[in-house]
């Protein structure tokens, strides 16, 4: 038994329990709205269940995963994305032609 109570307490050490409660909550009322506008469609069911299980298990890895780790993985790709998208961004806005439609201007 005190292998089972280590084991629990280890997997469930970093979860803020309401939050999870809150979201699953959601989750069940997403499912059933979509088991309703879907027309009770078991594979759209079965479907959403698989997407909702891969986002709990993503989530689940990220929350054991230390802050200071994912800041020094992620700080450099964030920084390069978001100066991507604002690039391109005010090239749209000023009328520029974004690098697909470029392609199309040479042809």
């Amino acid at each position: 038994m005190p292998v089972i109570r280590r084991l629990t307490r280890l997997l469930t050490a970093h979860l803020d329990t309401q939050l999870l409660i809150v979201l699953l909550l959601l989750m069940g009322v997403g499912l059933a709205t979509i088991f309703s506008g879907s027309n009770q469609s078991v594979p759209r069911i079965s479907s959403q269940l698989a997407n909702i299980m891969v986002a709990l298990g993503v989530m689940y890895i990220f929350a054991n995963v230390p802050p200071h780790f994912l800041r020094r993985c992620f700080n450099g790709w964030l920084f390069w994305s978001a100066k991507y998208v604002c690039r391109h961004r005010s090239r749209a806005r000023r009328g520029d032609p974004l690098p697909a439609q470029r392609l199309h201007l040479l042809r």
